[in-house]
């Protein structure tokens, strides 16, 4: 069942006399100011949140692709005692 709703009329930007709903909704009043506020602060907090899974998403990219290069535990390899550069 929907929420009821308060009509209450105000000018917008351009001095229009228009109606806005005022959302009851759990016994509190939200006015539209409150309803973007809330809209708002929802599509940051999903902007942060994937900005984090992208730059998790790259490292593990980094770290698959160059696994193979990662010789920091390895023992140095030798030829007829000459050192090779394995990168």
């Amino acid at each position: 069942m929907a929420a009821p709703a308060q009509f209450k009329p105000r000018t917008d930007n351009f001095g229009r006399l228009t109606l806005h709903a005022t959302i009851l909704s759990d016994g509190a009043v939200m006015t539209p100011e409150d309803h973007r506020r809330h809209i708002n602060m929802l599509v940051i907090i999903a902007v942060i949140l994937s900005l984090i899974v992208a730059v998790v998403g790259v490292y593990r990219l980094d770290k698959m692709a160059f696994a193979d290069h990662d010789h920091a535990g390895q023992p140095a390899l030798t030829y007829h005692g000459v050192m090779v550069d394995t990168d």
